[in-house]
């Protein structure tokens, strides 16, 4: 992880390749691949923290009346489901629990068509 120390942010390696990667899949994503980027790793090791330039890069903004939410962190549940995982991003979009009706496919095509109006091009599961 990185660690404050004195002011200062010590970098291990794991976390340095962690940030080396995800900047190589920004550059791909650019270029147009859809790609997915696991990061594993126990505990307190610095995963949040190797995602918080991008999502600091692609902070939600208002473009005219509309958020565009280019990077988008979804909080899900320790033992997600197919069916809790649409509800986990239609609540990151800020959509109140419960306010889309309907089964799983319904909600999934629903986060979907939504991540696309809100120009979402990177979902950070955690």
């Amino acid at each position: 992880m990185t660690m404050p120390f004195n002011g200062l942010f010590i970098e291990h390696p794991l976390f340095v390749r962690a940030t080396d990667l995800i900047g190589e899949v920004e550059r791909r994503t650019e270029a147009g691949e859809r790609l997915i980027l696991p990061l594993f790793g126990p505990t307190r090791v610095g995963k949040n923290y190797a995602t918080m330039r991008l999502q600091r890069k692609y902070a939600e903004r208002m473009d005219g009346f509309k958020t565009v939410r280019e990077c988008l962190l979804v909080k899900v549940p320790a033992r997600p489901t197919l069916r809790s995982m649409p509800d986990c991003i239609l609540s990151a979009l800020g959509l109140p629990l419960g306010s889309i009706k309907g089964n799983k496919d319904v909600r999934t095509d629903r986060a979907i068509e939504l991540l696309k109006l809100s120009g979402t091009a990177y979902l950070i599961f955690d």
